[in-house]
């Protein structure tokens, strides 16, 4: 009998649905003069986006911690900062399968195939859900993606 590596998801569960004012904050890169333009009169900050993306950063990492020590009987710090350092690197793969970078209006100096792009324009839309409908939407959303983490962590 053999032990192999199951296959799992490796993306979170369907984006939860944001608003249009929202999505319209969220795909206008801050280098168009237009986001700073729509952000300044919306109730989602005055910055094209900055400010909800800053926001998710910290709800995403949240979450994302939460999820592997859930999983941990030994909660080893070693193996949780491993798993939250490899996080970076799984937003860009997310932001392709979803199919989010090629929705962003930016200008045309740009580049969206940057990690930190990536990161930026997935934390703005974590952010969004988080502002529209709460911690326990962005938790429903992203802790799938943290159990397939932990069983392939397993795995190894």
């Amino acid at each position: 009998m053999s032990t192999s590596i199951p296959k799992l998801r490796s993306s979170p569960a369907p984006a939860p649905t944001i608003s249009i004012d929202a999505a319209l904050v969220v795909v206008t890169h801050r280098s168009l003069k237009t986001a700073r333009q729509l952000a300044a009169n919306d109730k989602y900050g005055e910055d094209g986006g900055v400010t909800l993306a800053v926001l998710g950063q910290k709800v995403l990492e949240t979450v994302y911690a939460q999820g592997i020590l859930s999983h941990f009987e030994d909660r080893k710090v070693n193996n949780t900062m491993t798993l939250l350092s490899m996080l970076p690197t799984r937003i860009g793969g997310w932001v392709d399968q979803y199919k989010w970078k090629e929705k962003v209006r930016r200008a045309p100096d740009v580049d969206m195939n940057t990690q930190e792009e990536e990161c930026t324009l997935f934390h703005a839309y974590v952010g969004t859900v988080f502002v529209e409908q709460g911690y326990e939407a962005v938790r429903a959303w992203i802790l799938p993606a943290t159990q397939v983490e932990n069983r392939l962590q397993r795995f190894r």
